[in-house]
């Protein structure tokens, strides 16, 4: 538009804009609602509503333009027409900003568009079911080499599986960046993976960011920070200091010690495992304490296996789920291992996961725990194994022979221990002397100073530390205080026992079930140490519950310790099979979760025990045969028949994957034989439930 343009012209040009703008907000509103149906955007409806909206915008700057050229004699209704159209052009200015941020939002939760940096080009956010694949296991990578690069001793485990910590070091690194957190906000896309990857693709804000934060990332770095030489000297100095010969010493801490110090903190074990190539620290340094298994063998066994990947492995089997030599490790998925699982019984067995579990029933033990591939199941199965060969044979090479078949392997790896143990020697939470590194699973778990946190019942990882452990002893306190004969455990793990307990001793005091609903909480727990600060509401409820206390407190000594329900009493002293099997797993683990399907306590509050087929199921209670429900032998997950006995005490037993040599009605009687142990997915074992107590206090 060129020249003075008539008032015809000006009209013409303000319909065109009026017919124009109609049919952009129509496209828009219509556009909305298919995305917000599909969840799905092209490139081309990209472009489509970007010259629309440019060729909006041309409209409007060209009736600017004409206006202005009307010159100064121009009536007050142009100029408020051309004050409103000024405001009109910001506005669509904002609005195709506000779009295009929407369709960045909507294309990533679609997968992404072709041509992005990711290989698959999605976005990263936190969903119900976890995003998983080796995109994000390799952006687990990226961000673990970042964090080390910057000093921060902080690491995730490269699972492949997108969760809440991944989330959380995602969104440190890209602050850290001076990535600006809208570019994150709804999740981490192609573009923010990019630049964490080379950030030198940094625009100048970024950067100038980035130096702006400097003070945050120093804070970060000093939360992850090692534990100095001034702590661990200061340990030192305060350590009890009994060595496994009972030799005792004390050494100054501006003095260099005789022998390497060892400090009493899983931190400075983690730390050095990490310092050394190491990952999943704190699940090996658990696991090790579990199973009485040196952290510095497991970490040479694991360092072999996978060096400390969650990876297939290459033997040459049929199975195609597997790691080809010379290309990048295959990563674990839960698809990639439930393909695998299809193939398995057909075409052969594969290593898994950081500690290559191979055998089918190690898999499967690992799978009852929350999925062998998951690196916490994987590592505890194969550790627990570790653990039971050692024991079996007497001697730590023995078992590696065992473990991977090779005199060969348990040579090297014989050695790889003992440069693990150089490596952790002055980080182990307890002393060895068998030459392998120490026992960190001895000493009580030190928790990290900082807020109370509160206490759970977790899965498939249960919560341990020194604070758990205290909480147990407390719990124990308050129950001799009160003449209960009930004792948990104190071994520093909140279990289904500890929490059961906890919930006792809660209702004893007067506290209302809401406020330990989610967990123990630090304010629950103060109250528990200190039960003269409780409200007047909570004296008066414990005033009401005394006959319940004094129930408890007669039917706990009739029980011998067990813990009871409903006044049952939990048979002991006796064992479910004719010899002891292997403990596989326990209440609230895997298949038995509280809070999967079918949530009854048969399913439950049940253990599993690792058995030879055909060993003779015992009565553990003289009782009556209630139930028997047949099923064959056929190896699938519910294989087996189910036997119900309600025992002369109260309680009821759920023998199940055997098969039966009793009838319903049968009575049976304490230590008799009531059928033979089966097999059921491919792991050859016992499932025995309680409905009252704790069946872990049967088998002990």
């Amino acid at each position: 538009m060129t020249g003075k343009l008539s008032t015809d012209k000006l009209l013409a040009a303000l319909d065109e804009l009026d017919v124009r703008e109609g049919d952009v907000v129509a496209a828009l509103l219509a556009r909305a609602a298919e995305l917000r149906r599909r969840r799905a955007l092209t490139a081309a409806d990209l472009a489509g509503l970007g010259q629309s909206l440019t060729g909006l915008v041309t409209v409007v700057g060209g009736v600017q333009q004409a206006i202005a050229q009307a010159g100064s004699a121009a009536p007050p209704a142009l100029d408020a027409l051309q004050a409103q159209l000024a405001a009109n052009a910001a506005e669509f200015d904002r609005l195709r900003a506000e779009l295009r941020a929407g369709i960045v939002a909507l294309e990533a939760e679609t997968g992404g568009t072709p041509g992005t940096p990711d290989a698959h080009g999605r976005t990263f956010r936190l969903v119900k079911d976890h995003m998983k694949g080796t995109d994000v296991a390799h952006f687990q990578r990226e961000l673990n080499v970042r964090l080390a690069r910057w000093g921060v001793h902080k690491r995730i485990a490269e699972s492949g599986e997108y969760d809440a910590q991944t989330r959380l070091a995602a969104h440190q690194v890209a602050y850290g960046l001076g990535i600006e957190t809208a570019a994150f906000k709804h999740g981490i896309t192609p573009a923010v993976r990019a630049l964490i990857h080379a950030p030198s693709g940094r625009s100048p804000d970024q950067i100038t960011r980035a130096h702006m934060r400097r003070e945050w990332l120093a804070a970060l770095r000093k939360r992850f920070a090692r534990a100095t030489p001034k702590a661990k000297a200061k340990a030192s100095a305060h350590h009890h200091a009994a060595s496994h010969n009972g030799s005792s010493h004390k050494t100054p801490a501006h003095k260099k010690p005789a022998h390497k110090a060892v400090a009493h903190t899983d931190a400075g074990l983690a730390a050095a495992i990490r310092a050394h190539g190491g990952h999943y620290e704190d699940i090996i340094i658990a696991e090790a304490r579990r199973s009485k298994v040196p952290v510095s063998l497991v970490c040479a066994v694991m360092e072999a296996e996978s060096s400390f990947t969650n990876v297939f492995g290459h033997d040459p089997v049929a199975n195609p789920i597997k790691s080809i030599h010379g290309r990048p490790n295959l990563v674990v998925t839960e698809a990639l291992y439930k393909t695998y699982l299809q193939h398995r019984d057909r075409e052969g067995c594969q290593g898994v996961g950081p500690m290559q579990l191979t055998s089918a029933f190690l898999q499967d033990a690992a799978d009852k725990l929350g999925g062998c591939f998951k690196p916490g199941p994987n590592i505890r199965v194969g550790v627990a194994r570790l653990g039971a060969l050692i024991a079996r044979f007497g001697s730590v090479h023995s078992a590696l022979k065992a473990y991977n078949g090779s005199s060969a392997y348990a040579d090297r790896l014989v050695q790889r221990a003992r440069v693990w143990h150089d490596r952790l020697e002055g980080h182990a939470s307890k002393p060895s002397s068998n030459g392998h590194g120490g026992h960190a699973g001895h000493a009580t778990p030190a928790h990290t100073p900082g807020k109370p946190r509160t206490l759970r019942m977790t899965e498939p990882e249960l919560m341990a530390g020194s604070d758990v452990k205290a909480f147990q002893h407390l719990l124990n306190h308050r129950f001799a205080e009160w003449g209960i004969a009930e004792r948990v455990a104190e071994d520093g793990v909140y279990g289904i026992d500890t929490r059961h307990a906890a919930h006792q001793v809660a209702l004893g005091l007067g506290l209302a079930p809401a406020e330990y609903a989610k967990g123990m909480t630090p304010a629950v727990r103060a109250l528990m140490r200190a039960p003269s600060r409780r409200t007047p509401e909570q004296l008066k409820r414990a005033a009401s519950r005394r006959s319940w206390l004094a129930k408890l407190r007669k039917t706990s000594r009739g029980a011998k310790g067990a813990t009871a329900a409903k006044g049952a009493k939990v048979a002991s002293g006796r064992y479910p099979l004719a010899v002891r099997g292997t403990f596989l797993g326990g209440p609230g683990v895997g298949t038995h979760s509280f809070t999967a399907p079918p949530n009854n306590w048969q399913s439950d509050n049940a253990i599993d025990l690792g058995i030879p087929v055909g060993t003779a199921m015992i009565a553990i209670d003289s009782g009556r045969v209630v139930k028997v429900t047949p099923h064959a032998q056929d190896g699938s997950r519910f294989a087996g028949d189910a036997i119900t006995i309600v025992g002369d005490h109260g309680n009821t037993f759920f023998y199940k994957h055997g098969v039966s040599s009793v009838k319903v009605g049968e009575r049976v009687h304490k230590g008799q034989k009531i059928g033979t142990s089966g097999s059921a997915s491919g792991s050859p074992h016992l499932h025995f439930g309680v409905k009252h107590g704790d069946p872990r206090n049967l088998i002990n």
